[in-house]
């Protein structure tokens, strides 16, 4: 807080100030840091994210809030990572277009179109690889897309791990706020939507009534119906 009574926030190292993330990220996390630190009151801070997660999840949220923008670098590996798959099917289509070292290529995160899946060993549905799910953002942007930026994905990978970087230290717990919220309609396309979470989300979706295919994968019911915390939306 500034002597003339202003407040300010000088945020380093955070997704706040950030360019390897999406702007949403960056506008979430200060918005509950600033709330947090005004009110004092963590049911305001919880209430704003609950809006803001619903509005996400139910296909209202600006798409280009969500575009994720990485580096041109060499990679090493088996596996390209998403962004440089990106670049090459942008190249195929257009070689001027392929982005040159440096330079950022944006993208977005989608449900996956149709259930092609597969199954995995002991017949477990197979989750979708995060590569088959991204896409350039004009192929969202275009009015006539059909293609749905994944809510679910943005906020259990994106947006949930940095709010709980900075909400943790006060003692709040957004992955809770999270299970506990009610699911609103569409939850997702199709009846079921697989999703490989990390421990933190996984523990708190156990309040939703989830069904556990594996250690570390779940099946979401689309309906909006069941689970504990799952009322309608």
């Amino acid at each position: 807080e500034e002597a003339g009574g202003g407040a300010f926030l000088d945020a380093k190292g955070i997704e706040v100030v950030r360019r390897d993330g999406c702007p949403a990220v960056a506008k979430m996390q200060e918005k509950a840091l600033r709330l947090l630190l005004s009110t004092k009151d963590a049911s305001q801070v919880k209430g704003w994210l609950v809006a803001q997660w619903t509005k996400l999840l139910s296909g209202r949220a600006r798409a280009i809030d969500y575009i994720i923008a990485k580096e041109a670098k060499p990679f090493k590996g088996p596996s390209p990572p998403v962004h440089a798959v990106v670049n090459f099917r942008r190249a195929l289509t257009d070689p001027m277009a392929k982005a040159l070292y440096g330079e950022r290529i944006p993208y977005l995160v989608v449900y996956p179109q149709g259930d092609d899946s597969g199954l995995g060993s002991g017949g477990v549905p197979r989750l979708p690889r995060l590569m088959d799910m991204v896409v350039d953002p004009q192929q969202v942007l275009d009015p006539s897309a059909t293609l749905r930026i994944n809510g679910f994905y943005y906020v259990t990978k994106q947006l949930l791990p940095a709010l709980a970087r900075v909400l943790n230290i006060a003692g709040l717990d957004p992955h809770r706020w999270f299970a506990e919220m009610p699911r609103p309609r569409p939850w997702a396309p199709g009846a079921l939507h697989l999703v490989k979470l990390s421990t933190d989300t996984r523990l708190a979706l156990r309040g939703l009534g989830c069904a556990p295919l594996g250690s570390s994968t779940f099946a979401l019911d689309a309906s909006g119906g069941g689970g504990g915390g799952g009322g309608g939306g």
